[in-house]
């Protein structure tokens, strides 16, 4: 039912360092809903690894390719 849990992915992608020559990247899901606090426990057991693995494999990907064109 619509309002019960609604989940927003979002990345951002931020100047970072000396002369804003670096990029910082984050991402993450905002939940909302009445059912954030029931599902809370579920969606952190079964999405935090997947977030692990995807920041993992894209921190490899970014760093395989430095000064790639």
């Amino acid at each position: 039912p619509k309002g019960l849990l609604v989940g927003t992915h979002y990345f951002l992608l931020e100047p970072h360092g000396d002369a804003a020559r670096q990029t910082r990247f984050r991402h993450g899901e905002d939940f909302r809903g009445l059912a954030v606090p029931l599902a809370w426990p579920l969606l952190v057991r079964t999405m935090g690894p997947e977030y692990d693995r995807f920041n993992r494999e894209l921190k490899q990907r970014v760093e395989s390719s430095r000064g790639s064109p």
